[in-house]
């Protein structure tokens, strides 16, 4: 999962880029763009934790908790 977890993380903050580029070469608002960036940072939020949790099994666990 840790792989998985990360490749999936370096999507979203690399897509970070061209999102941002992309507001900038549309001329937005300042409100509209903040917004988009917010609304941006939670889905990636729940993404994260939809995977983490559909996932479950597949967290390392410490060698004492067995």
């Amino acid at each position: 999962m840790i792989r998985g977890l990360v490749i999936r993380e370096a999507f979203y903050l690399f897509g970070a880029i061209p999102f941002g580029s992309v507001l900038h070469v549309l001329d937005a608002s300042p409100e509209f763009a903040g917004l988009m960036v917010i609304l941006y940072a939670i889905a990636g939020g729940c993404y994260f934790g939809h995977y983490c949790v559909k996932h479950q099994d597949e967290i390392p666990t410490r060698a004492g908790d067995r």
